[in-house]
This record gives C-alpha cells, structure tokens and sequence, in this order.
C-alpha cells in the first residue's frame, strides 16, 4: 500500500514537472519570437531621397506588446542626425501614426536617421514600453535641388570656329555652388568640361566640329550632381551656318541705360562673309574686317527701345536683337535731419531715400558721399559752430546720370549751458552778479533800490523769452532766393 502511494505521488510529481516545463518552454518561445520581430523592425534600413522643400510622408504601425495593432498611442518623430524632435502624433483605429513632413528650405544637406518611438507623458515624453512602432527607423538623405542657368552663350555657331558659354550653377537657396564639374556636349559629342568658380560661374571654351552640318543644333550642359545636390541639365538651341555666311559674334554698347539725346556707340563684330551691317536700317561703318560701329542718338521719349541689327552676306543675313532704355525721369526724394536743433559741434545724420525706374546710383550731400543701408542712404556730420540756420545740399544720381536736388536746413541753437561754458559769453555770469547784488540789497534798502531790483529782474525775464523762443525747427527749403532773403542776405 505505502509502495502504491509512494508511485502515485511520482506520477503527480512527473506530471507537474512536465506540465511546468511545457508552460516555461512557450512562454520562451513568445519572448523570443517578439524579441526578434522587434530588433528585425529596428534594423530595417529604408533609403529615402527627399529635397529640400519636398514633403517626406511619415508613416508607422504601432503594436502592443501581443503584436496587435494598437489605438491612441503617441508616437514621436524624431530626426536623430540632426538632434531635433519634428511631431507627434496619435495612432488611428487601425494603430497607424502618419505625418506629412514638409522639409524646410534651408534645412541641413545630407544623411540623417528619424526614428518614430511610442510615448507617454509622465512629466515630460517619456518612452512606452508597452508599444513599438514598425518601422522605428528610416534612413532619409536631404538633398538640395541645383539650377543651372546660362548667363552668356552664342545663338549662332560655325564650323571650325571657338566659342564660349557662360554659366552658373546654384543650389534651392540661390547659393553659388564653387568647384562643382560642369560638362559642355554639343549634340552628344562632348566638347568642354570644367569646375564652377566662387561664384558658382564657369566659362567654358569650345570648338565646334569641322564635321558639324549646318541646322539646328542642341548645346547641352549637365551637371550629374553629388550626395547633397541633385544633377542639373540646360539645353539650348543654337543655329549652326556655312563657313562664309554671315554670323554676328557680339554686340556691344557703351551704355544701355540713357538719357534722352544721350550717345549710344553701337560695336557689332562679325564672322564668315558680310557685305553690309545695319542697325535700325541704319548701315554701319567698318572699321576693321571683322569690325563695325555706329553712334545713335538716344530717343526722347522714356521706355524701352529695340535695336535690331542685320549683317548682310553671301545672299544670307544674320539678325539679332539688342535693347536700350531711356531714363527721361530724375530720382525721387525723400530726405530729412534726426536732429534739426543741434549744439554747435553735435553730430547730425540725414537720412536720404530716393527711387528710380532704373537704379540710384549715387547720394551726395555737400559734396561728400552717403552710404547705402538696405533702401535709404545715410550719413553722420557735424552741426558748424556758429549759431543760426545752415544749409545742407542733397544731391541724387540715377543710373542714366539724371540729377535730383533738394535743400535741407539746420538750426544751431546756443543753450544756456552751452552759452555759459562758451569762452567770450560772460554776459549771463555778469548779469546773474548783478542780480544777487540787488536782490541783496533789496531785502534791507531803499524803494529806490527795490525799483531797480523789480526793473533788473522783468529784464530778465524777458531776455530769456528772447532766447528760448528761436526758431527750433528745420524744413525743407526748395527755395534758396527766400533763404537768403530771411537771412538778410547773410552768408
């Protein structure tokens, strides 16, 4: 009987082992199996392109710790690389979290990792444990788009001759892209090649093929771009002639912004045979053999003016278009003091703001030069020494040399304590002395005395009247004859 018990309560034990061992051995399983489906979430690497002004659309799935998608749960987007938190966002009913990132215009170039992580406030964000975010990481690249613009190119090529092309490169912000490789192809022949300057400029030399049939041809430059900027392409059309027909190389002016009346010397020089080159129908003189130039004079009229030129040449002609524009309008003024009062010796800006249709070029007062901050232009000088109103002249320049005027005054006031100080002023201490004097001997003199007294005293009030009520403030003085007229003449 005790030999039966004692087998029974094996068994019992055996069972429970087993059954405890079966129960251990899921649980493991599970943790295992989560464990790894996390580290594998984790470590996806998903490469993401995205340009600067572009939208990235942020998206995850959020589960529980049974792998369920889950409903509420905050989730931070963060960007790692950069160490600056972008948003966060509530999970939807079927527990995913989305954003759409619009990336900044000047956000930071290059490689950079935004994880998402469930959170909870206790205090401040904290993470949840209780949740995870499929995919917690995502491997993103800020890129910058590039512009490439021609600055200079010619629109008309031949055979067997050289050229040049200017460009400039730059990235979304207007920002030059230095030493960055520019290639030149003329159709898909490459024909130049070469790295951008400081400024983001090049200027690329070519020869165009003695093999190069006449027609339209496509001058392409391309930049293939790096790990922060995106390749950039231009295109252009050029019109590739015969060896002798005529072609206009370039075309220049000493002036393109004029007054009415004004000289325009017009410079053409040419290629390939030209019997005859005009401008406005106009013939031109040659100079040399390649050389041609004209003077016209500048309409009166203001606006823009087309200048067509044609060269004439082996039963071909050669067209190009240059322009002009007559300013016929002198600046705009505005111009004032900050301190219209000053003390002899004080300093005083003006303050001048001029607008043009063309561009203002120059700002003068007295003959000495302004400087330009932002739209207005300025200058500190000093108020003269001498008492009374005094002039400044303002002076204003356009780009085509027209010239506006305008007068502004200043009054220099003598303060009493200004005119205490001043060597030579010993009026008021004179008179002050005297004052005491009386008033002294007005407490304990005669009538006599106290009439003087009253008399010295109303004398000075009244002088101090005088003093205190001079003119204080400037004007605008379009007129210098009624200037001088209420100087009286004075200089």
């Amino acid at each position: 009987m005790k030999s039966r018990k004692m087998f029974l309560l094996f068994l019992l034990s055996l069972s429970l082992l087993l059954s405890a061992c079966m129960v251990c051995e899921q649980s493991v399983n599970l943790q295992v199996a989560f464990t790894l489906g996390t580290s594998k979430d984790f470590n996806t690497k998903s490469n993401v392109l995205v340009c600067r002004g572009d939208k990235l659309n942020l998206t995850v799935l959020v589960l529980d710790l049974s792998n369920q998608p889950a409903e509420g749960v905050l989730v931070l987007f963060r960007d790692e690389g950069h160490n600056r938190s972008i948003v966060i966002v509530e999970s939807n009913a079927s527990g995913y979290a989305s954003f759409s990132w619009w990336v900044p215009r000047d956000y930071e170039l290059g490689p950079t990792i935004i994880t998402a992580t469930p959170v909870v406030w206790n205090g401040s964000f904290v993470p949840d444990t209780n949740h995870v975010a499929v995919p917690s990481s995502l491997n993103v690249t800020i890129l910058s788009r590039t512009n490439l613009e021609a600055v200079s190119y010619p629109a008309t090529l031949t055979p067997g001759a050289q050229y040049f092309v200017t460009l400039r490169l730059t990235d979304n912000l207007q920002n030059p892209m230095p030493s960055k490789p520019v290639s030149l192809y003329l159709d898909d022949r490459l024909v130049s090649i070469g790295p951008t300057n400081e400024s983001g400029m090049i200027t690329l030399p070519f020869i165009v093929p003695k093999s190069t049939t006449p027609g339209t041809h496509n001058l392409t430059a391309n930049y293939s771009g790096d790990d922060t900027h995106t390749p950039a392409t231009l295109t252009l059309q050029v019109e590739v002639i015969g060896q002798d027909d005529p072609v206009i190389v370039n075309v220049s002016l000493n002036e393109s912004i004029v007054k009415p009346y004004s000289p325009v010397k017009v410079e053409v020089q040419t290629n390939g045979t030209v019997n005859l080159v005009t401008i406005n129908s106009t013939s031109m003189s040659k100079v040399s053999d390649n050389l041609w130039e004209t003077v016209l004079v500048a309409p009166q009229a203001q606006g823009n003016y087309t200048l067509q030129i044609r060269a004439i040449g082996n039963s071909k002609e050669c067209i190009i278009n240059t322009y002009i524009y007559v300013d016929a309008t002198p600046p705009r003024i505005t111009a004032y003091i900050s301190n219209p009062t000053p003390r002899p010796g004080e300093p005083v800006e003006i303050i001048v703001e001029a607008t043009d249709e063309t561009e203002v070029v120059a700002v003068r007062v007295n003959e000495l030069s302004l400087y330009k901050q932002g739209n207005v232009w300025r200058g500190v000088f000093t108020a003269p020494l001498v008492e009374g109103v005094h002039i400044f002249n303002v002076s204003v320049w356009d780009k085509a040399g027209n010239v506006a005027s305008t007068v502004l005054a200043c009054n220099v006031t003598l303060t009493p304590e200004y005119t205490e100080a001043a060597p030579g002023n010993q009026g008021a201490s004179l008179f002050a002395s005297s004052l005491l004097f009386y008033f002294l001997e007005a407490t304990s003199g005669s009538t006599f005395d106290q009439f003087l007294f009253t008399g010295t005293l109303a004398s000075c009030v009244t002088l101090l009247v005088i003093v205190f009520r001079r003119p204080r403030s400037f004007e605008l003085i379009d007129d210098l004859a009624s200037l001088d007229d209420s100087l009286g003449g004075r200089p």
